[in-house]
């Protein structure tokens, strides 16, 4: 895995807190975020010149495997 399992939560309850509703809304959160805000919350940072977005995918997936009930019980 390329980012701490802690981190991936972290990501996506932040992303939650800032008013995303969706998993895709989680997604676009978490592409969007600064990198140093990524680094923060313990997810791997790319250099300044890459476009690459590599927190995205795990967190999109992650709750998937989880459970979406677990998740959602969690961020209530």
């Amino acid at each position: 895995m390329r980012h701490p399992f802690v981190a991936v939560l972290l990501v996506a309850a932040s992303a939650v807190i800032a008013g995303a509703r969706s998993y895709a809304a989680i997604g676009h959160w978490s592409a969007s975020a600064p990198q140093h805000a990524l680094a923060r919350l313990g997810a791997r940072v790319l250099p300044a010149a890459s476009n690459d977005h590599p927190i995205e995918t795990p967190v999109r997936r992650t709750p998937l495997k989880i459970g979406t009930t677990t998740v959602t019980q969690v961020i209530r």
